[in-house]
């Protein structure tokens, strides 16, 4: 089971229309997804907790410290060196184009990643 959760987010929120319009163009339809508060009861129950910044990784670990062994930046666990992917959130829909391709080629390898090793 996959389950997204953000940490500076309240439950029920629907993504930005321009969140909506590029993850269509990657097939994806987000127009009914909504937002959930991450809580350490989510944290703990997940096998694997993939971050897209610096600041969430530390808000998850700073909720329950015990999760350092399974949360990761998306780039630090496919071995990417680089901080981390930013937020687009309230910039300009180029910077969603930026990010849905960043994330889309990041989540190939987290996908391969975890269907070849099982974490």
């Amino acid at each position: 089971m996959t389950l997204s959760a953000g940490t500076n987010t309240t439950n029920g929120q629907l993504p930005s229309e321009d969140a909506q319009k590029v993850a269509l163009e990657y097939g994806a339809d987000i127009k009914h997804h909504l937002s959930a508060q991450l809580t350490k009861e989510r944290i703990k129950m997940a096998d694997l907790i993939l971050a897209m910044e610096e600041k969430h990784k530390t808000a998850v670990l700073e909720m329950t410290p015990e999760a350092n062994k399974k949360t990761y930046l998306m780039t630090e666990y496919v071995g990417i060196n680089k901080a981390g992917i930013a937020d687009p959130l309230g910039q300009s829909i180029e910077k969603y184009h930026e990010t849905a391709k960043e994330l889309y080629e990041i989540l190939l390898q987290v996908y391969k990643k975890i269907t070849t090793s099982g974490r």
